[in-house]
């Protein structure tokens, strides 16, 4: 029979909660990651970001020609990620990622231009700098072309962008940037922009676009009649 253990002695005895815990040496602090620089301006360049350029295509849905081999008037539609109604594009200058939007990357692309970014470089002469959907004011498109009767987004001033959209409250008709404007809020915005993207993202489809743009926003089709 083993000896009786006398209330002292487990006293003394450690409990597993009394041991001391080894705790592993800790290393050298991960260094903290430098903020990225602001993006002052975008440019592309067809060869040094010829591989954003390829990401990029493969995030568009355009229609084919028309019969008559003529550029169809409809949108080039974004079906990459989306914020507010606007397409978000990702891409890497000096080691560092930036989000942009996706018409901006397309005016910078497609037009040739430098597109200033930021509240420094987006001001001249006390004017800021946009690049804005003069003709269908669809956010997600990405329809840039030089030529004025085709391409749907334009860089404009701040004041001019403004004063654009006093004027679509006002005024109606069919003709380029002049038609009947739907007011859409931001939040319908949003949803016509995510619906958009749903009707073309595994390939173009027109009735599937004309069906949410007559469900969402009806004006928005008056902007697709081709030009004559």
């Amino acid at each position: 029979m083993g000896r009786h253990i006398t209330l002292a002695e487990q006293d003394a005895t450690p409990l597993p909660f009394d041991l001391p815990i080894a705790t592993p040496a800790l290393g050298p602090r991960p260094r903290r990651r430098p903020t990225a620089p602001p993006l002052t301006e975008l440019v592309v360049d067809p060869v040094e970001h010829a591989g954003d350029i390829a990401r990029f295509r493969a995030k568009m849905a355009h229609p084919p020609r028309l019969p008559d081999g003529s550029a169809n008037p409809m949108c080039w539609i974004w079906t990459g990620a989306i914020t507010d109604s606007y397409g978000q594009f990702s891409i890497v200058r000096g080691g560092f990622a930036y989000s942009i939007k996706a018409h901006k990357f397309a005016a910078a692309w497609l037009l040739g231009i430098p597109v200033p970014r930021g509240e420094r470089a987006d001001r001249s002469g006390g004017i800021r700098r946009v690049v804005e959907h003069a003709v269908c004011d669809n956010p997600i498109c990405v329809k840039a072309n030089p030529d004025p009767k085709v391409g749907h987004i334009w860089p404009s001033t701040q004041r001019e962008n403004l004063a654009r959209g006093g004027q679509r409250k006002r005024v109606g008709g069919s003709n380029w940037f002049i038609r009947r404007w739907s007011k859409l809020s931001k939040h319908e915005r949003d949803e016509r922009s995510r619906q958009l993207r749903a009707a073309v993202i595994d390939g173009w489809d027109e009735a599937r676009v004309r069906e949410v743009l007559l469900r969402i926003d009806p004006a928005q089709l008056d902007a697709f009649v081709p030009l004559h």
